[in-house]
């Protein structure tokens, strides 16, 4: 029988075999499921290295294993398999078309427990936020960047802006990276370069508007969800 503290007050319960040797090696070794939450605190940027869950935990926690930085980079796809068709709860690196490929068709529509509880992690409407505001921009030249860059006023040492279609040729008076433009890369790239920003005392992150296709759609996700504006409560 599985506690309800593990169903986090819905109906279901996650279930994950990790690919890190590692922790397959953990879990032979305890004979028992594990339950553990994420090394962050709630709603902010996800640890992808044992530097970022130091620096986001810190004492609160007795001991770090560091096994190496996370090879994919955003979090795990999350699939309801309790109806008749598999459906994407959270989408990641694994796409729904390779999700169909393997089940069959999958569907497309919303989930949610009767109680109205959450069906799984990372489906709040604000979620892995850095401590900047981070928006999501798409420009035509140089020239449309720089104007949207001088516009917002910020010092050129606090304004961070991600690329991945081109560097610009023109001065832009912000900090430009230029990110992969292949899916994996860009997800393993992305949250080291947001705790940077974060590190750096960022006020502003930009990330260049993402191509279409469903390889993206796990980061497109993340990026939006970063991109929300924080609920105020009076």
């Amino acid at each position: 029988m599985i506690p309800d503290i593990v169903a986090a007050g819905g109906q279901t319960v996650g279930l994950r075999w990790p690919s890190h040797a590692f922790f397959q090696s953990l879990i032979r070794e305890c004979g028992f499921p594990l339950a553990a939450p994420s090394a962050n605190p709630s709603d902010q940027l996800s640890p992808t290295t044992a530097e970022h869950v130091m620096a986001g935990l810190g004492e609160r926690i007795p001991l770090i294993v560091d096994a190496g930085p996370c090879a994919v980079g955003i979090e795990s796809t999350v699939v309801d398999v309790t109806g008749k068709r598999p459906r994407i709860l959270r989408p990641g690196i694994i796409s729904a078309d390779q999700i169909a490929q393997a089940t069959g068709l999958i569907a497309d529509e919303s989930t949610t427990d009767p109680e109205g509880a959450l069906r799984s992690p990372g489906q709040l409407s604000r979620h892995y936020s850095p401590k900047a505001r981070l928006e999501i921009w798409s420009w035509d030249s140089d020239a449309e960047l720089l104007d949207r860059v001088t516009r917002e006023s910020i010092h050129p040492e606090r304004l961070f802006v991600l690329t991945h279609s081109r560097i610009p040729t023109e001065s832009i008076p912000a900090q430009i990276s230029f990110m992969p433009d292949d899916p994996e890369a860009f997800a393993r790239a992305l949250y080291g370069y947001l705790h940077e920003c974060d590190d750096r005392s960022g006020a502003l992150v930009v990330i260049e508007k993402l191509p279409i296709g469903s390889a993206w759609d796990g980061i497109r996700d993340r990026i939006q969800r970063a991109s929300a504006p924080a609920v105020r409560l009076f």
